[in-house]
């Protein structure tokens, strides 16, 4: 028999569809009239549904990691409120800040054009032109989306 989610105040979940279409996020966010959840009950919940309560050891902070709402510039802010200078900046992606107003318009200006495709674009070539004439010894460039598909790339060519 299968078991009815359940929130935080005991109420079953109102599920609208099958997976992750629910109102439970609401009440992280106030939306039902509760108050919003602090760090310390979003680390005790995360630790329900994620192995260690964190998707990476670095983040497993003690007593209990903060939890980020929202980021701007080299600042991050809590689900409590409360603004940390952000030293990482996502470890190097992040170099111009959180919502640097240049990035948001290139990106917004591409998405326009289409969000993700499954084929190759004029962008790609032009990118790879781009290191082959900037890099001493790149001849070709191959572009993966995570370090596992780099590394098999690099075996293979050794």
């Amino acid at each position: 028999m299968a078991r009815r989610a359940q929130v935080p105040d005991g109420e079953p979940a109102r599920h609208k569809t099958r997976g992750c279409h629910d109102d439970t996020h609401l009440l992280r966010q106030g939306g039902r009239g509760g108050a919003a959840m602090n760090n310390e009950e979003l680390f005790r919940e995360s630790k329900r549904v994620l192995v260690g309560g964190v998707n990476s050891p670095v983040r497993a902070i003690s007593p209990y990691p903060f939890f980020v709402a929202s980021a701007s510039g080299p600042n991050l802010i809590d689900e409590e409120g409360r603004s940390y200078v952000d030293y990482c900046l996502a470890f190097g992606p992040l170099i111009l800040g959180h919502g640097h107003p240049a990035v948001k318009r290139a990106v917004s200006e591409r998405l326009d054009k289409g969000w993700c495709y499954g084929t190759p674009t004029a962008q790609e070539v032009e990118y790879a032109k781009f290191i082959t004439n900037h890099v001493p010894n790149v001849d070709k460039v191959r572009c993966v989306n995570t370090g596992t598909e780099a590394t098999m790339t690099a075996v293979r060519l050794a």
